[in-house]
């Protein structure tokens, strides 16, 4: 009974989330002044899919930045590494986790607005999207560890907020980059 009420919760959890993908993809249009033509049935699609591969992408790469030290500094205790070594293996970690932002991007902006486009891995608006992410997501956990009492003023519902709030931020540096990606190609083309 509680597998089934596990798996009901996690099939909301990810009809939730590409609910606010699907929103994320005409804002995107929005950007790209277009009006979406796609059937409701495929734009719900690539929401969901959208949806699992942001959750794996920008999970996999927060992790590795929250986990990657850990398992740095494991390996080096069990094994022996030089500095050399560490250090290769620590620029390997971020260069993983920019990546990974990186295709987060991409997918994104090439999935989300209905517009015939080329895929791109690196345009200026997935780079200049994940450097902002990177320090808003930085500059927010300094905020929240030394400012945000979110826990004290709202108990367990603070970890929500706090998740919420990071969200809303990620969605406005998302919007940033494909106005800058818009623009690049509407200048481009004219040109």
């Amino acid at each position: 009974e509680r597998k089934g009420l596990l798996s009901f919760g996690l099939l909301l959890t990810l009809w939730a989330a590409s609910s606010g993908l699907t929103s994320v993809m005409q804002q995107l249009n929005v950007t790209y002044d277009v009006k979406d033509a796609r059937p409701w049935w495929k734009i719900r699609g690539v929401a969901l899919l959208l949806t699992l591969m942001l959750t794996l992408l920008v999970v996999g790469a927060f992790s590795l930045i929250v986990f990657g030290g850990f398992a740095q500094d494991w390996v080096a205790s069990h094994f022996g590494w030089s500095d050399a070594l560490r250090f290769a293996f620590s620029a390997l970690r971020w260069v993983i986790i920019v990546a990974m932002l990186l295709m987060g991007f991409a997918v994104t902006y090439y999935f989300g607005p209905d517009v015939e486009q080329k895929f791109r891995f690196i345009t200026p608006g997935s780079v200049l999207g994940t450097i902002l992410l990177v320090a808003a997501s930085l500059g927010f956990r300094f905020y929240v560890a030394n400012f945000g009492k979110y826990n004290a003023t709202y108990g367990s519902l603070g970890a929500g907020i706090v998740l919420l709030l990071w969200l809303y931020i990620a969605g406005w540096v998302l919007l940033i980059g494909s106005e800058i990606n818009a623009l690049g190609e509407h200048y481009s083309s004219d040109g």
